[in-house]
């Protein structure tokens, strides 16, 4: 989704990301699962550049059950998770 940063600016869009985020995957009803929801700048090619602000969520399939926990905290909960057979996506 584009946005328009001089409307809203970097500090208001970056606040509202885990709002965003959690609207979006209980619309698209997405099942349970790690996410991460970004906000930053895309390349020439329209892939990620720079991010601004990043959020992960993990979605119990209805709702946030923890998020914007730290790097080390989600790796482990992955690894847990594997190996308990539970798909885990990414956005």
């Amino acid at each position: 989704m584009e946005v328009d940063v001089l409307r809203f600016g970097r500090g208001e869009l970056a606040l509202h990301l885990r709002l965003w985020a959690i609207a979006l995957l209980r619309e698209k009803r997405c099942d349970i699962g790690l996410f991460t929801a970004e906000f930053g700048t895309l390349d020439d090619e329209s892939q990620p550049d720079k991010a601004f602000a990043v959020h992960q969520i993990v979605w119990s399939g209805e709702e946030a059950q923890c998020d914007g926990m730290d790097p080390a905290a989600l790796n482990l909960l992955a690894t847990l998770w594997s190996c308990a057979g539970v798909r885990l996506s990414r956005t």
